[in-house]
């Protein structure tokens, strides 16, 4: 729950694209066949609507299944969803589980108060000139 919150703040890709394969209405809206449609997934995950008046902070109760039952199954899509979803997600979900669970055993975290971090939003959600922290053996 704690990395799929950490995910839902800080969206590994901020958008995606996808092509209009038909004609489609979205909201009253017509949408042509062949139209390019941006889904800002950033945008998405911080949807007061959604996900409450407090949804900029860290809360990895809201991935409870109680919380999640009457939730939009797309309201969370940090690999995007469907025929083009990213194929590696089961990896890199695994991937980071066991990375974070051995740096965890054997050091403590702190970030330095004096050098906040900053999204910098490009391919791909990073932080501007990197994560300043201090980091201590267990």
């Amino acid at each position: 729950m704690c990395l799929r919150e950490a995910m839902r703040l800080h969206s590994p890709v901020p958008l995606v694209m996808r092509t209009m394969l038909e004609d489609t209405v979205i909201d009253g809206v017509t949408v042509p066949q062949g139209f390019s449609v941006a889904i800002h997934l950033y945008g998405l995950h911080h949807n007061p609507a959604v996900w409450g008046p407090d949804h900029m902070e860290f809360d990895p109760s809201r991935f409870r299944p109680e919380r999640m039952k009457d939730r939009d199954s797309h309201a969370f899509l940090p690999f995007s969803a469907g025929q083009r979803n990213c194929i590696g997600q089961n990896f890199a979900m695994n991937e980071a589980k066991v990375l974070l669970a051995r740096l965890i055993h054997k050091f403590i975290f702190e970030v330095d108060p004096t050098r906040p971090a900053q999204k910098d939003v490009l391919i791909v959600m990073c932080a501007k000139d990197g994560m300043w922290m201090k980091v201590t053996p267990v």
